[in-house]
C-alpha cells in the first residue's frame, strides 16, 4: 500500500532515507528501508520544496542528502575522490580538483535554477561550501605530503628522481 502524500503535507521523513539503486526512480517510492513512500516520483519531487530545509537539517556534513543529489543536482563526489586516494603514492590531486570544481559548478547551477529552493537552504549550502573547502584543502596538503615524503625518502637514501618511479 502506497502511503498518499500530498504536496501540502509531505512527510520529511520518507525523503531523509531514501535511497538509490543505480538510475533507478525507485528510490522515490520505496525509503531505504524498502517502506513505501512516495506514490510516485512526481509526488516526490512535489513533496522536496516543502521538506527540503528538515532533509538538510538532519543530514550529516561532508555529505549531501539523496534527494538533494537526484532532485536539485547537487553533489559531493569530491570527497570520495580524497577518500580513495589519499594512500596512494601519488595523490590523484587533479581528480579531486575537477571533481570539487564540478561539485561546486552544481551548487551554482542550483542556485541559479532555483533561488528560491537555494534560499531555503541557504546555510546548509554555506556549510557545504565550507566542507569543499576542507576538502580541497586537505587534498592539496596530501598531495604536497606525498611529494614531501618521496623527495626526504629519495634524499634520505639517496636515489635520484629518475630511479624512483
Amino acid at each position: 500500500m502506497r502511503l498518499k502524500t500530498t504536496a501540502a503535507a509531505p512527510d520529511p521523513r520518507h525523503l531523509r532515507w531514501l535511497g538509490k539503486w543505480g538510475d533507478s526512480t525507485e528510490f522515490l517510492t520505496l525509503d531505504l528501508f524498502g517502506d513505501p513512500a512516495f506514490e510516485s516520483a512526481a509526488a516526490a519531487r512535489a513533496a522536496w520544496p516543502l521538506c527540503r530545509r528538515a532533509v538538510w537539517g538532519n543530514h550529516h556534513r561532508f555529505r549531501t542528502p539523496e534527494a538533494a543529489e537526484l532532485i536539485d543536482a547537487i553533489t559531493f563526489l569530491s570527497v570520495g575522490t580524497v577518500r580513495s586516494g589519499w594512500y596512494q603514492d601519488d595523490f590523484p590531486l587533479a581528480a579531486a580538483l575537477e571533481a570539487l570544481a564540478d561539485d561546486r559548478q552544481n551548487v551554482a547551477a542550483f542556485r541559479a535554477r532555483d533561488p528560491e529552493g537555494a534560499s531555503t537552504v541557504a546555510d546548509y549550502l554555506a556549510l557545504l561550501e565550507g566542507d569543499f573547502q576542507m576538502v580541497e584543502t586537505t587534498a592539496r596538503a596530501l598531495a604536497a605530503d606525498r611529494a614531501g615524503v618521496s623527495k626526504a625518502v629519495s634524499t634520505a637514501f639517496g636515489l635520484r628522481d629518475d630511479l624512483q618511479r
